[in-house]
């Protein structure tokens, strides 16, 4: 589907951008309280987010320092590799992306690219961990993702590791 879209876009000679993200560790950057909220407004019930908040939260973990294991630490966000969840966890966050890039779209502030003069429209495209995000060349264009992305990255990573968006 990226191809056809850049090929359609080239083909008609058609200025646009194409972002791609790597969300680089993702699992490490899944903030559970953002998780939790996400899973409640899915309408998943109390009982289940609190028996995956349990789950998450019970991890305690040791670093090798100079060959020898320091005191065990709890973790205190991410998914955990290896986790037969954390993959689906992981598409719970994903999809909370999604929504929030086609609610951007909807208010007319990003627009996608079209193909083939059919209608058809896309504005992004996700695989697990990355992400593609058609847009017009236009000035605005960019400045609307650019601003899209810096909210987007406040909601879901911790503050304090990100520091401002500017």
């Amino acid at each position: 589907m990226a191809q056809e879209c850049v090929h359609s876009r080239s083909l008609n000679q058609v200025p646009g951008v194409v972002l791609k993200l790597d969300m680089e560790m993702a699992y490490d950057i899944v903030i559970w309280s953002v998780l939790m909220e996400i899973m409640r407004r899915m309408g998943f019930r109390v009982r289940w987010c609190n028996w995956i908040f349990d789950r998450l939260s019970s991890a305690h973990f040791s670093e090798l320092y100079k060959g020898r294991p320091t005191k065990f630490f709890k973790a205190s966000r991410g998914l955990r590799h290896g986790d037969p969840l954390s993959p689906f966890l992981f598409t719970l966050y994903a999809e909370c992306f999604n929504l929030m890039i086609k609610n951007v779209v909807d208010r007319g502030n990003l627009s996608g690219f079209e193909i083939a003069n059919n209608g058809l429209n896309f504005s992004h495209l996700q695989y697990t961990d990355d992400t593609l995000i058609f847009r017009g060349a236009k000035v605005e264009q960019v400045q609307n993702i650019a601003t899209f992305l810096c909210v987007a990255r406040q909601l879901w990573v911790s503050r304090s590791s990100w520091g401002r968006c500017r």
